[in-house]
């Protein structure tokens, strides 16, 4: 299994609850309307979204079908039976809806509406703590426990874990993850609080619960929901010398709040879909996800035995699928499921797509962590794609203004990745989803050599 220093902590993974009688489901549609109104409506797409898509589609077809947003029409019949639009899928052709029990046979026999499915819901990854997170959270992931290369960038605590996939050596090369925009989605971001995240270079955030462009905890969130995102962020991005640096710290970011947290452990994929839809349209170039989905507690879900995780199946999977295919870099996380015994897989989705760089949890001297998801799919596939340090990564807290934490799971491996593949973007924009996956793949442990390579 190849050592590509990254890895990802504690998923968390909610959802808003519908009331007794009422349940949530996605509603497809046979089509976008007649002809004359997708000639009447321009998709909302940005000139970055297009610049990037040129890498991967013919001139003539940078914008598709699946671009088009839906027929309002449709939308307003659904509300006028007393259904309450969640989110809309431009690329699935569908909405997420809550909807009376009772008015489903009704929604269901629409002309327009093509099927109907339950929203699946999962349970909460919660990697344990064991004596490898102890030793790493006791000293193991100092600065000190690595010497190689020479940088004149001050890295504090967290050079050990740039070190180990050896991005000093590519920040040497003047190479910072500039010209490349990378999109996140997450539980929240806490990034104007925080010392290391204050300065970066935000285009734009949107909360997909709320509905508003505040990432960060607000008046009615659950307390601490952004603290996760907050991990993740300043892992890829952070930027303050002598206590963390990130491997692109140079990179332009956009943030997508996809994840809710009430009190119940529950979570839903409509929000993951429409973040990550406006990600792509936004001109991402490498997006991360250190959250993903499996079962739920009464064994719905997705099951690997039912051959769920072959890349797909998942509503998240189709839509990672589609990214890919738009020319987007998808980092995504396995999950802390535990290790698998090679024969049945412990992974979440969208980690099973094959497009997408799948990141497993390492310790700092490449053993595969305890908690850590592995493959294979249910198709067969190999996975993760790479490993990285999962135990005692050093990363921001929200607990103050420059606040720090040590922090073991699979979620932070997921953006050192990411920020791995903002470096080779930085260097070679014309590189595919593809090209940057095999590249990955094929020197996970030569990140810096890779990266020489492209650039001569």
């Amino acid at each position: 299994m190849k050592f590509l220093p990254v890895w990802i902590a504690a998923l968390m993974f909610y959802c808003i609850p519908a009331h007794a009688g009422q349940g949530k489901y996605w509603i497809y549609f046979h089509d976008k309307g007649p002809a004359s109104s997708l000639n009447a409506t321009a998709p909302d797409l940005g000139a970055r979204a297009l610049q990037r898509r040129s890498k991967v589609l013919p001139s003539g077809s940078l914008i598709q079908p699946e671009d088009f947003p839906l027929h309002a029409p449709y939308l307003e019949t659904l509300e006028a039976l007393d259904v309450s639009v969640v989110t809309t899928s431009r690329w699935m052709n569908a909405v997420s809806v809550i909807v009376p029990e009772e008015t489903l046979p009704t929604v269901a026999s629409l002309p327009f509406v093509d099927r109907v499915v339950p929203v699946r819901k999962v349970s909460r990854g919660t990697p344990p703590v064991t004596a490898e997170d102890q030793g790493a959270m006791a000293g193991g992931g100092s600065a000190a426990s690595s010497t190689s290369g020479t940088t004149e960038l001050d890295y504090g605590p967290s050079f050990a874990q740039l070190d180990a996939v050896r991005v000093p050596a590519v920040h040497a090369l003047g190479i910072t993850g500039c010209n490349v925009v990378v999109g996140l989605l997450d539980s929240g971001f806490r990034w104007r609080g925080h010392r290391s995240l204050a300065g970066m270079h935000v285009l734009k955030e949107y909360d997909f619960i709320s509905r508003d462009g505040d990432t960060a905890d607000g008046p009615g969130d659950p307390p601490g929901e952004d603290f996760h995102g907050t991990l993740v962020l300043s892992v890829l991005g952070g930027y303050a010398p002598g206590r963390l640096i990130g491997p692109a710290f140079g990179s332009e970011y956009l943030l997508a709040k996809t994840e809710y947290e009430p009190t119940e452990t529950q979570v839903e994929e409509d929000y993951w879909a429409a973040g990550i839809e406006w990600l792509e349209a936004n001109g991402a170039d490498v997006i991360n996800s250190s959250v993903g989905y499996d079962t739920w507690d009464n064994g719905s879900g997705y099951s690997w035995g039912n051959g769920d995780f072959d890349g797909k199946t998942s509503v998240v999977a189709k839509a990672a699928q589609r990214a890919a295919r738009l020319g987007v870099v998808l980092c995504v996380s396995m999950g802390n499921e535990g290790n698998g015994d090679g024969v049945t897989g412990t992974m979440l989705t969208p980690a099973d797509v094959d497009t997408a760089i799948s990141v497993g949890a390492a310790s700092f001297d490449g053993l595969l962590s305890t908690s850590s998801s592995t493959g294979p799919t249910s198709d067969g596939r190999f996975k993760p794609d790479v490993t990285a340090p999962g135990v005692g990564v050093y990363s921001a807290s929200t607990g103050g203004f420059d606040s720090y934490t040590y922090q073991s799971g699979t979620s932070l491996s997921s953006p050192m990745a990411a920020g791995a593949a903002a470096l080779l973007l930085s260097a070679r924009p014309e590189l595919t989803p593809v090209q940057v996956r095999d590249i990955v793949r094929a020197s996970a442990e030569l990140l810096a050599q890779a990266v020489e390579t492209f650039v001569d």
